[in-house]
């Protein structure tokens, strides 16, 4: 949890990664301009001291970046945002510019005239994440769940997504963003499988949560999985995840393998309204103005907008192919996702601006 790099860094330090970061800018494309962002670096000391005589205390450090490019030329300006952050000193500060730029550049190119359809969607990690975890995290706590407010209630034991897909809250993961030696409550971490080849096999719970539906009678027995967690001392703790890992274990591909696949549908990289989804029914209607047009397995050009909706489980429960390479991203909810680019084949519509 702890990198001794980050210690060691000092203001110069990162005002010499900032004039790296300015430089790649206009090495990658002389018309890009960094509007906005920020590099960071932080360190925490926590403890946790209850009356039941647990005590326990680390260190723990984050390294960021974040970058906003623009593109302003010919009266059309595009736009893209990028970042990235770990508990330890990040290898290439460059590498979200990269990502920024990029997505400033293949914007530009606006095609119109496409009509409203259910089609294929290859989600970007980025564009998957917010919608992931506004839902998925919400959908597997178990007051949810026993309440029917989760659009998995009723269905422990049974296949709930696609049978090559598995859910893990990992509690105890290296470096894991949301991960430590005991939760918000001092109980022990652990690694808990919410998911395993498709089937529904667990659910997060707290000992405040468990404890509460069991005296209400909703539930007959239920016990903490160290997924308890709070903002600070002043805080009550709350039932939320660790670090949420979705995974595969049928082949995954490259992004552009993925649009081969997929042949013809939309690329999308970002999304507007995640905040809006509805975790009881997986339904979801949001905007993005990051989103592609394949034909053919090949981009063709942009929108300028569109709508996106579907429905959660029944995108997930349906054809889907995973991207090669799982990414970290922070959550709306609780915890931080590790999602890959996902391919959903099923239960999306596009309606273009």
């Amino acid at each position: 949890m702890m990198d001794k790099k980050i210690l060691d860094m000092g203001p110069e330090d990162l005002l010499e990664q900032g004039d790296q970061v300015l430089t790649r800018v206009k090495e990658l494309d002389p018309r890009a301009v960094a509007v906005g962002g920020g590099i960071g670096i932080g360190v925490g000391a926590s403890a946790i001291i209850t009356s039941s005589g647990i005590e326990d205390y680390g260190v723990s450090t984050k390294h960021g970046i974040g970058i906003h490019i623009t593109i302003d030329e010919n009266d059309q300006l595009t736009s893209a945002y990028e970042g990235e952050y770990s508990r330890s000193a990040l290898v290439d500060i460059c590498s979200s510019v990269d990502k920024a730029v990029h997505w400033s550049q293949i914007t530009r190119k606006l095609i119109s005239g496409v009509k409203t359809e259910e089609t294929p969607v290859l989600m970007t990690s980025d564009g998957f994440s917010p919608l992931f975890s506004v839902m998925v995290p919400t959908a597997i706590k178990g007051e949810n769940l026993a309440k029917g407010e989760s659009f998995w209630s009723g269905q422990n034991g049974k296949n709930v997504i696609a049978d090559h897909l598995s859910i893990v809250d990992d509690g105890l993961m290296e470096g894991g963003l949301s991960s430590g030696s005991r939760d918000g409550e001092g109980v022990p971490s652990r690694k808990q499988t919410i998911v395993q080849s498709g089937k529904l096999v667990g659910e997060l719970w707290s000992t405040r949560d468990s404890a509460k539906l069991v005296h209400e009678g909703k539930i007959d027995s239920a016990s903490t999985t160290a997924s308890a967690s709070r903002k600070g001392h002043t805080s009550p703790p709350i039932c939320g995840c660790r670090d949420l890992v979705l995974s595969s274990s049928s082949k995954t591909y490259q992004r552009d393998r993925l649009m081969e696949e997929m042949d013809q549908g939309y690329v999308v990289h970002s999304v507007m309204g995640a905040h809006t989804a509805n975790p009881t029914s997986g339904d979801f209607s949001v905007t993005t103005s990051t989103i592609l047009r394949v034909e053919d397995g090949e981009v063709v050009g942009a929108l300028s907008q569109a709508g996106l909706s579907g429905n959660m489980a029944k995108a997930l429960n349906g054809n889907v192919i995973f991207g090669d390479s799982t990414k970290r991203k922070g959550s709306y909810s609780s915890g931080s996702m590790h999602v890959p680019d996902v391919l959903l084949k099923d239960g999306l519509r596009v309606n273009p601006a």
